[in-house]
């Protein structure tokens, strides 16, 4: 009975082949490819190649690489986010389903993310204030969307309005003492022409500080005075949206 035999490189059973064969069919083709390119690269020995962005060594890799891995994988990024840019630009249901799965990811994560939370809020802050600053029309359409806003509250929220009308009133016993006397109002009437320094529209209300606030040019705040020259008539949800800022009119 013939002894049975095995592959030296694998478990199969080579009794069928020659007496001489000591490997299976494909371990045998494999040997003779690897003994073939041994004697190749010996009498042909590798030319250095090096990345066409970097510029290392680049010779164990196949011969149609034309770049090192990292920057390869660079290449391979920028493509995926060129085609994805494209899409974008041209696909708008695209625009819209990756719009929509952000918003979904960005919200879910600032409930469940404190420090996530805080972090996003501190750079939307930063942006609207580089934004505020940088940005002229943007600053105007800020202006009087404010105005809308305090106006809207002021008009219809009882609570807010007397909170602001007892702010005025401590604030007026603080600093602004004397400055709403009758000849006061007079004079800043007769100057000003009944008119709003701040939206530049006829002032209409009585002048008893609920409706109509008398104001500082400069504010008392960053050193400004009493004196007439310093005062001015605002709407009081003008005066509320002006603040303490330095100009005289919005």
């Amino acid at each position: 009975m013939e002894k049975k035999r095995i592959c030296l490189d694998c478990p199969a059973d080579i009794s069928h082949r020659g007496v001489r064969s000591n490997r299976c069919e494909p371990c045998a083709y494999i040997r003779q490819k690897e003994a073939m390119l041994k004697r190749y690269w010996k009498n042909n020995p590798k030319k250095i190649r090096s990345c066409f962005d970097c510029g290392i060594d680049i010779s164990e890799r196949r011969r149609q690489a034309k770049w090192c891995e990292s920057c390869a994988d660079k290449r391979d990024k920028a493509k995926r986010l060129e085609k994805a840019n494209n899409k974008w630009r041209t696909n708008p249901e695209y625009r819209e389903r990756a719009i929509a799965r952000a918003c979904e990811l960005d919200r879910n994560k600032r409930h469940t993310d404190p420090e996530y939370r805080e972090r996003r809020n501190l750079i939307q802050r930063e942006q609207q204030r580089h934004k505020y600053q940088a940005d002229e029309d943007f600053r105007e359409r800020r202006k009087v969307k404010n105005k809308e806003i305090y106006q809207r509250k002021y008009q219809t929220d009882p609570e807010y309005r007397q909170k602001q009308i007892n702010r005025g009133t401590e604030r007026y016993k603080k600093v602004g003492r004397g400055i709403r006397k009758h000849e006061n109002i007079a004079a800043l009437i007769k100057r000003d022409g009944q008119m709003c320094s701040w939206c530049n529209e006829e002032i209409t209300a009585p002048y008893d500080g609920s409706q109509t606030h008398v104001d500082h040019v400069h504010p008392v705040s960053l050193g400004g005075g009493s004196e007439l020259e310093n005062l001015q008539l605002l709407h009081a949800f003008c005066n509320i949206s002006k603040s303490n800022k330095l100009v005289a009119n919005g």
